[in-house]
């Protein structure tokens, strides 16, 4: 069964649109900037900035979380293109980080003995990890499964992974698929990235010899994917393809081996048409880039490969999606492994 891509949205650090996602990747210019956290100090970090009333009230807005309002925001442009009406459609959300941006905001109104009392009424709400697949599917009444997926920083490939599952199986026509982060907002996970040496001090370099870590960001992109012939009966444009995609889990370490890396994308070579055009992981940390240059090289020898996370920097969760749309736009073979931390490695086809 072909699955084909007829709606996309997307709002990463310096653009809220689709063609503004591409024009700031091909200018190549960095969209994050210092910002201070509480405990950590001054960092570098990726925020987006956005309408988040476009798709709904300023009161459902004020109510939700930050991950909740870029869910909705980039859903509600895949759905508008796609023209997806309300009923029986999945939404799988990729998500790696929420609950603990809440949880961190509301210990630190506790700080220095203050009273319990002072947490906020919808806090056990909005730490629920399926929250923002939650608002997609109420506000734009979605009836099929609502599902929050883990998978740490591939959690955008897999969550793409579960909606195939359920297409395939014609439990479902259509779906909406979203990778989502607001993990620039805590401090817990720039504070965990400093311990472990792996915070950047003011770029995201991927792959270059000067390299010292990660630069957090915010962000959500989103797809609406469906059985080629429900497109067909629907009408729509056809955006692009899913190929085919390839799931291993690692050794289970922070950082995957050469080998894990090399096994998911070999799994996905038989069945590609010709060379493609990789998108890559690559998070700017020393051993991380490392270890996937040399398995790129391994199994695409040649290829040509983008880093987006230089000029995005991680959006966690959405940046596989995030990244995805990105690299779209013409009818090139596209590639997009993500690895997250304890062994989750997924790799992505995405034909033209």
């Amino acid at each position: 069964m072909d699955i084909v891509i007829t709606g996309l949205g997307v709002v990463a650090p310096g653009a809220d649109s689709v063609n503004g996602l591409r024009d700031v990747v091909a200018a190549g210019k960095q969209m994050y900037r210092r910002v201070e956290k509480p405990y950590v100090g001054e960092v570098v970090a990726g925020e987006c900035v956005f309408d988040n009333t476009r798709y709904w009230s300023a009161r459902d807005a004020r109510r939700s979380t930050l991950a909740g309002n870029l869910a909705v925001y980039a859903a509600g442009q895949a759905i508008e293109q796609a023209g997806l009406l309300a009923g029986d459609v999945g939404v799988f959300c990729g998500i790696s980080d929420h609950g603990g941006v809440v949880t961190e905001a509301e210990l630190t109104k506790l700080h220095g003995g203050r009273s319990v009392s002072q947490w906020g009424k919808f806090a056990l709400l909005h730490s629920l990890v399926n929250q923002p697949a939650g608002e997609v599917a109420r506000v734009f009444d979605l009836r099929g499964p609502s599902q929050a997926v883990g998978g740490a920083c591939a959690a955008g490939n897999m969550a793409i992974v579960n909606a195939l599952t359920w297409l395939s199986a014609g439990a479902i026509k259509s779906a909406v698929v979203l990778g989502v982060s607001e993990a620039a907002q805590g401090f817990g996970i720039f504070a965990g990235f400093k311990a472990a040496g792996a915070l950047a001090k003011d770029s995201c370099r991927p792959f270059a010899d000067d390299r010292d870590g990660i630069v957090v960001s915010d962000g959500a992109g989103a797809m609406v994917i469906e059985a080629r012939a429900e497109a067909e009966r629907r009408g729509v444009d056809v955006l692009g393809v899913l190929g085919g995609v390839a799931c291993a889990t690692g050794k289970g370490q922070v950082v995957g081996t050469v080998d894990d890396c090399v096994g998911v994308m070999q799994a996905v070579k038989p069945i590609m048409p010709g060379n493609p055009f990789i998108v890559a992981h690559a998070t700017g940390t020393i051993e991380g880039d490392a270890v996937e240059a040399e398995a790129i090289e391994k199994v695409f020898p040649g290829c040509e490969v983008a880093a987006y996370k230089a000029v995005l920097g991680h959006t966690m969760g959405a940046s596989a999606i995030i990244e995805l749309i990105a690299a779209m736009g013409d009818s090139r073979l596209i590639i997009k492994p993500a690895f997250g931390m304890m062994g989750e490695n997924t790799c992505l086809i995405m034909t033209g």
